[in-house]
């Protein structure tokens, strides 16, 4: 066997550097487009769950309003029953003790 016959054996083998590079780019964009495809996978998971959680935010947010709205509705009118018993209050003290503050001076005449 001649060396140029064993060499034609093993030319088959080689593997030059075009062929090289455009094999392991080829592999290496796959791999790529599997991990960018995971990737936006994972993303619309997870933009999904915090739109759901964004969107519990909101309603417990409309729920603590509408609560609070009835609790100022109740206050407004505990205040106004306030202010109209003490009104009535000032009006039943003056109802007993202007009567009185007038009889001092009486009680204050000794005879």
């Amino acid at each position: 066997m001649t060396v140029a016959h064993a060499f034609g054996m093993f030319i088959d083998g080689i593997v030059t550097k075009d062929y090289l590079d455009a094999t392991l780019d080829a592999r290496f964009s796959a791999q790529d487009a599997k991990f960018e495809k995971r990737f936006v996978d994972l993303e619309m998971k997870f933009d999904k769950r915090f739109a759901a959680i964004d969107q519990r935010f909101v309603e417990q947010d409309l729920k603590f309003e509408k609560r609070f709205s009835a609790i100022e509705t109740e206050l407004g009118s505990v205040k106004t029953a306030v202010g109209s018993l003490s009104r009535q209050m000032y009006l039943l003290m003056g109802g007993v003790f202007i009567p009185l503050l007038l009889k001092i001076p009486e009680l204050l005449q000794f005879t």
